[in-house]
């Protein structure tokens, strides 16, 4: 998408492509520390496996929950950091701007960090109304 924004958006189209490549480089970079830490800690990036140790502490099921969370909420995007969409959407030559991928990162904004860290994703359900 950013060089579809890029080559053939509109008028202020390197803005909109340059501010969706950061984000989305932002929240992909957070995700990719997440599973790191994932390895670092289980020695494992399989979820299963992951799921079955549940040798995590609580501290490290925290903020990982938070590093989850924070990208995907990027690429939902929720506020306060989806100030990439607007300008993406109206920049962009294409009516759809990638929809399925930002309903495929809503699913697993809801089920990742859950299934990663259950003791922190407690306090996920305040956040959401499900």
């Amino acid at each position: 998408m950013f060089l579809i924004i890029g080559v053939w958006g509109g008028p202020r189209r390197v803005y909109a492509a340059f501010k969706f490549f950061l984000y989305t480089l932002l929240g992909s970079v957070l995700m990719l520390l997440a599973i790191i830490a994932i390895y670092w800690q289980l020695g494992t990036t399989d979820l299963p496996t992951a799921m079955e140790s549940s040798d995590l502490p609580f501290i490290w099921q925290c903020w990982l929950f938070l590093a989850f969370f924070a990208s995907f909420a990027v690429k939902v995007p929720m506020w306060p950091v989806h100030t990439w969409l607007p300008d993406a959407h109206v920049e962009a030559p294409t009516a759809g701007l990638g929809h399925p991928g930002r309903r495929a990162a809503e699913d697993g904004r809801l089920r990742l960090p859950a299934a990663v860290d259950p003791a922190a994703a407690r306090g996920d359900a305040v956040l959401r109304a499900d």
